[in-house]
């Protein structure tokens, strides 16, 4: 009779991972990773500013459509009555947004909260909407907007304020009826454009902002050029979250993208629609 034995395998027959050979995977993998995530950033951030860039372009087409259909530009911001009207609200119609402008009363002010539920000025201008929203930006505000229509400068010299008649009034998307018997009364149509639609910003990036002028029903996200870019938060500047600049978008519907760097007197020149300032280059 054969009798059966068992026989305990050597420890030595085992075969695993050693503590050095696990600590040298990991490393692997973290280098990998450190590799990999910057590039899977850059893309997604790459994604990001084309969508804002297009977005830019469709208030180029919604703006020249008004243009064609008013003959004018809409106010940047109308003062009338203290209303405030913005040059958003003004363009819904040429967003897809015709059922919203019809909700909006401009015979009262922009945030107005009078009304029945759900059909006040207030209730309208809270409304989020994703082409006033840059993708980059982390914050997500009721009735935000992260850009802001340009109303003109005082980097060419000219005065600013409102009632002067030159550096605050030089821009596309005009503050009208400001206090003051001197204020700008009409919109700027395309033919007073004599620098060039391709050479005068008619929307630019502004992000970032909580008060009034980071709200797309209010006339306040209207403003002048007045530092570098993303040299300052305050609604006076091209301000946005992407590296290293932000977009602007001309009165001929093409959007650039302007660098940190960019001269000072090339932004005032570009804030202006008619006072003979022509940049050399393309924008």
């Amino acid at each position: 009779m054969r009798i059966k034995t068992w026989i305990q395998p050597s420890p030595k027959s085992r075969r695993g991972f050693t503590v050095i050979e696990l600590l040298v995977v990991v490393s692997i993998i973290g280098i990998l990773l450190s590799l990999t995530l910057p590039a899977v950033q850059n893309s997604r951030e790459s994604a990001r500013a084309m969508q804002c860039k297009s977005q830019l372009r469709q208030f180029g087409q919604a703006l020249h459509n008004f243009e064609s259909g008013y003959q004018s530009l809409p106010a940047g911001n109308d003062f009338a009555n203290d209303a405030r009207h913005s040059w958003c609200t003004r363009v819904l119609p040429f967003l897809d947004q015709a059922p919203l402008y019809n909700r909006y009363d401009f015979s009262k002010r922009w945030n107005d909260s009078t009304g029945p539920v759900g059909q006040s000025n207030n209730d309208v201008t809270s409304k989020s909407m994703p082409v006033f929203t840059c993708p980059s930006e982390p914050i997500r505000r009721p009735g935000g907007i992260d850009y802001g229509g340009n109303f003109g400068t005082s980097l060419t010299g000219m005065n600013a304020g409102f009632d002067e008649g030159d550096g605050w009034e030089a821009g596309a998307l005009l503050v009208i009826n400001a206090p003051g018997p001197r204020a700008q009364k009409r919109p700027a149509p395309f033919g007073e454009f004599s620098d060039g639609l391709s050479q005068t910003f008619m929307v630019f990036e502004s992000t970032g902002l909580t008060s009034e002028g980071g709200q797309w029903g209010s006339g306040t996200n209207c403003m002048p050029i007045e530092y570098p870019v993303n040299a300052n938060a305050l609604g006076q500047t091209i301000v946005s979250h992407h590296p290293g600049g932000g977009h602007a978008l001309f009165s001929d519907g093409h959007v650039s993208f302007l660098s940190n760097s960019t001269d000072l007197n090339v932004l005032g020149k570009l804030a202006t629609r008619n006072q003979g300032e022509v940049v050399d280059g393309s924008f």
